[in-house]
C-alpha cells in the first residue's frame, strides 16, 4: 500500500512538474502574441495616420488650385506643382512613419542584417530612429517587397537607383549567395 501511495505521489509530482513547465511556455507564447498585436496596432496606427496625413494635404492642395485656377494665378500654381516641394514633404513624412512603424516590427533589424554584413562593412545603428536609404530598400525587401520598380514608386527613386543600393548593400555581404535568403529569416518581434 505504501509502496502504490509512492508511485502515486511521484506520478503526481511529475505531473506538476510537466504542468508547470507547459504553463511557463504558455505564458511566454501570451506574452508573445500581446507584442505582436502591439506591434500590429502601432502599424495600423501609422497607416491611419499617413491615410489621414495624406488626405488632409490633398484636401489644402484641392483648396489651393481652386483658389489659384479662380483668380486666374496660373503661373503661381505652375510654380507650386513644378517645385515638387509637395510630393518632398509627403514623401519625407512617409518615410518617417514607415520607418518608426518596420523598426517597431523589426527591432533587431539592424543587428541581424550586420550579422549578414562582414564586419568593417556594418551599418551604425540611426539615434533618430529614420533608416539609411540602402537600409529602407531592404526593410520593403523583408516586408515582401522585392520589385525594384515597386520599390522605386514607394520611395520615389529611379529604378537604377534602387538596383544601385541594393548591389552596394549586397556586396558588403559574407555570403552574396545566400544574403536574399538569410535577410527574410530576420524575425519579427520576439
Amino acid at each position: 500500500m505504501v509502496f502504490t501511495l509512492v508511485i502515486w505521489l511521484v506520478i503526481i509530482v511529475g505531473a506538476l512538474i510537466y504542468y508547470r513547465r507547459d504553463m511557463a511556455r504558455l505564458r511566454k507564447a501570451h506574452a508573445r502574441i500581446a507584442q505582436a498585436n502591439n506591434a500590429k496596432e502601432t502599424y495600423l496606427k501609422n497607416f491611419l495616420d499617413m491615410c489621414a496625413l495624406s488626405t488632409k494635404r490633398l484636401g489644402n492642395l484641392c483648396k489651393t488650385v481652386n483658389r489659384k485656377l479662380a483668380s486666374g494665378q496660373i503661373e503661381d500654381l505652375y510654380g507650386i506643382t513644378k517645385s515638387g516641394r509637395i510630393m518632398d514633404e509627403q514623401r519625407k513624412e512617409f518615410y518617417m512613419i514607415f520607418d518608426n512603424a518596420f523598426l517597431h516590427i523589426y527591432p533587431s533589424f539592424f543587428e541581424e542584417l550586420n550579422s549578414l554584413l562582414r564586419e568593417e562593412e556594418r551599418y551604425v545603428a540611426p539615434t533618430d530612429g529614420k533608416l539609411p536609404t540602402e537600409l529602407r530598400i531592404y526593410a520593403l525587401v523583408r516586408l515582401g517587397v522585392d520589385d525594384g520598380s515597386r520599390i522605386a514608386e514607394f520611395l520615389g527613386y529611379s529604378i537604377n537607383t534602387v538596383y544601385a543600393y541594393r548591389a552596394k548593400v549586397k556586396a558588403k555581404a559574407i555570403n552574396r549567395d545566400t544574403f536574399d535568403a538569410d535577410l527574410m529569416r530576420i524575425a519579427v518581434i520576439e
